[in-house]
């Protein structure tokens, strides 16, 4: 991790705690729909982002409502949750201030709203930090492809190889394996079980908490 030189940070569920409250909020949304939604579908929604979710969900469960009204109950049943009550998890500051008195540049890459992941990292300092930000809406992908990490590496001139990403997903660790970054597995709430046991064998580490990432930078 010492020899890298950009640190490219997932969002939900990695640098915060948030995965829960979507998780609800998904819940929520297919059980008015009369579905009672597995981790497995979960797993399959959450990277596509809140546009690009909507419009899966649309196809993949038939729903009668609209791409567009399916995005807009997402989005009201979240937005103040991440203004007001989303925070960092514990030791995120402290790594991210590590990384940047390190020299290394730091991009947020989300599958979020910009609108809300700025509200977040604003309201809790971590800002000052982020060299970058992006999101998969903006480049009109999903975290199903490497497409946002090749971008990141990108807008700074360097390789995959020179370059860290830090993700909770199975889906999104694995396609930034399969593109030549190095690959830190973050534990949630969210991908306890069999995916966290994947992730162990696919990422170049796992980490429990970024207590650990930080005596790694020692």
């Amino acid at each position: 991790m010492n020899q890298k030189k950009l640190a490219i940070l997932d969002f939900d569920g990695t640098i915060v705690t948030s995965m829960n409250y979507i998780d609800e909020m998904l819940k929520k949304l297919l059980a008015k729909h009369g579905i009672s939604p597995n981790d497995d579908m979960l797993r399959e929604i959450k990277p596509k982002g809140f546009r690009d979710g909507a419009s899966y969900i649309k196809k993949e469960y038939h729903l009668e409502a609209s791409p567009e009204e399916i995005f807009k109950f997402m989005i009201d049943e979240v937005a103040l949750i991440y203004r007001d009550k989303i925070q960092l998890k514990p030791h995120v500051f402290e790594f991210m201030e590590q990384l940047s008195k390190k020299g290394l540049k730091i991009c947020l890459a989300t599958a979020n709203m910009r609108d809300f992941a700025e509200a977040a990292v604003k309201r809790t300092g971590a800002d000052q930090f982020l060299d970058y930000i992006i999101t998969i809406d903006e480049l009109k992908t999903t975290k199903d492809s490497p497409e946002i990490f090749i971008h990141c590496a990108q807008r700074f001139h360097m390789e995959p190889k020179e370059c860290m990403v830090f993700e909770d997903s199975l889906l999104a660790c694995q396609v930034a394996k399969e593109a030549g970054f190095y690959v830190v597995g973050v534990r949630d709430d969210s991908n306890r079980g069999k995916e966290e046991a994947e992730m162990k064998e696919i990422c170049d580490l796992f980490i429990d908490d970024f207590a650990q990432a930080l005596q790694l930078m020692v």
